[in-house]
């Protein structure tokens, strides 16, 4: 058995399944590129379109259906559900930029001019790039949300994963899956950019003093004695502020309410939108 791909599809169910339960979770789609994940909706149809004519086994049809539903969800909890949070001014990429040069490497490199294989093909060159607007995301706003870790994370485990899986294939099995490999080492690439990218930024910002919070979240904090107990709304992108602004120390002990990750800082500075701040005796 090919441990190395049945893994990695288990981290990619995981990866989708870990986003929409954070999402759900938050109250939140903060830092979440809608693009991406239509995009990632559009790989599915498309690679699943044999669904409609092709029977394999109850647990490929089935898993099939739950990816569909899980990308499909997300969307809708995007648009709907959690449409007052989500940052659609900072999700700016175009995605027809990577929507038609799949489509027409689709049409020219594939294994057979058959339309389900010419789906099949489109999902895999649209996969390799499917992450784009929501990386492109992430380095123009400077933080990588909370909401969005663990997608990314695990999304990279099984494409590292599966990189190891192709190599099992030509070994073990003589198989070779050339649009596969190439799609799937240029999307390792983008990814390895991103991430050394992201790791320089905050290597900068950490010489800086600077740390980051999630917008859209309540953050109470116990300030030291003589302090007065204020209430300051932030709803402007871009706002600097420090703590010496906000007239407060940080002590040795805060409350921090359940959903908002704990930060370890001395002074606060961050371009963030919509965020309240509390500072309770």
């Amino acid at each position: 058995m090919n441990y190395f791909y049945v893994t990695g599809n288990a981290f990619r169910f995981f990866s989708l399944l870990m986003l929409f339960l954070k999402m759900w979770e938050t109250k939140s789609a903060a830092g979440v590129s809608a693009s991406s994940v239509i995009l990632f909706a559009i790989v599915f149809t498309t690679r699943y379109a044999d669904l409609l004519v092709a029977f394999y086994s109850y647990y490929n049809t089935i898993m099939k259906m739950v990816y569909l539903l899980l990308s499909y969800s997300t969307v809708y909890l995007i648009f709907f559900e959690l449409h007052s949070t989500y940052d659609h001014g900072k999700d700016l990429f175009r995605t027809e930029l990577l929507i038609i040069p799949s489509f027409f490497l689709a049409l020219t490199l594939n294994y057979n001019f058959e339309v389900i294989e010419i789906c099949w093909t489109f999902s895999i060159y649209l996969e390799t790039v499917a992450l784009v607007p929501q990386l492109y995301m992430v380095l123009k706003s400077g933080f990588l949300h909370s909401t969005i870790r663990p997608f990314l994370y695990c999304f990279t485990t099984y494409r590292t994963l599966y990189l190891f899986s192709w190599i099992y294939r030509y070994f073990i099995e003589s198989r070779f899956e050339l649009i596969s490999i190439i799609s799937g080492c240029a999307q390792m690439l983008l990814l390895a950019s991103f991430f050394n990218r992201k790791l320089r930024t905050t290597e900068t910002s950490s010489k800086f003093g600077q740390d980051t919070v999630d917008a859209g979240r309540t953050i109470y904090f116990t300030p030291t004695a003589g302090k007065i107990c204020t209430t300051k709304n932030l709803k402007h992108d871009h706002t600097q502020f420090t703590g010496d602004e906000l007239n407060f120390q940080y002590p040795k002990h805060a409350c921090i309410s359940s959903n908002v990750e704990r930060y370890t800082m001395q002074r606060l500075a961050d371009r963030i939108s919509n965020l309240k701040i509390v500072l309770c005796t």
